[in-house]
């Protein structure tokens, strides 16, 4: 663990970094939302920093920031979201207005279970954002929410793994239209 801290800070320099927050303010953020941040992500935040702007579109939210999206998502589902389970164990698609659906109420459900257990630590704009699961069998790994629906990465990404690729802007835009995303 030691030798990836290592490598994200000399990849990271001192540009765009913002001063990290203590692990003791992580630890009662956790407790006060009943839930373990996953320990790359703790690290980073308490070791590296909290959060980064590159530029207008690539920023890694503040805990302040995440800690505002977990509490404006509360008020608008009026449960807990963060501490229900993220079940999903593939990518799920939102149905279009265009689809017809026989079984609307378990779309809804599925709909509703893709933000639970989840959060937000980067918004890429247009409505894509990336996800670290907190509570659920995917927990400690990365997902891309989209106008679309919700996708794991292939192969399964940590938030180190994650960063890595973010940072160095080698991902690829999703592909939501093969058969591999289909429902």
């Amino acid at each position: 663990m030691n030798d990836k801290v290592t490598t994200i800070k000399n990849m990271i320099g001192t540009n765009f970094l913002k001063n990290p927050v203590p692990i003791t303010y992580l630890q009662k953020i956790e407790n006060d939302l009943g839930i373990i941040f996953p320990e790359e992500f703790k690290i980073f935040y308490s070791q590296i920093s909290n959060g980064l702007i590159i530029n207008h579109y690539r920023k890694l939210h503040t805990i302040e920031t995440i800690l505002k999206n977990i509490e404006q998502e509360k008020e608008i589902s009026k449960i807990n979201l963060i501490q229900q389970k993220f079940t999903l164990e593939n990518a799920y698609m939102w149905e279009t207005p265009q689809e017809e659906n026989d079984n609307e109420e378990e779309e809804d459900e599925l709909s509703q279970i893709a933000h639970f257990g989840n959060i937000e630590i980067t918004n890429m704009g247009c409505g894509e954002t990336w996800n670290l699961i907190v509570n659920g069998n995917f927990y400690g790994t990365m997902w891309n929410k989209s106008e679309y629906g919700i996708v794991p990465c292939d192969p399964k990404l940590t938030f180190f793994d994650w960063f890595e690729i973010w940072y160095l802007k080698k991902y690829i835009s999703l592909d939501f239209s093969g058969s591999k995303w289909d429902k």
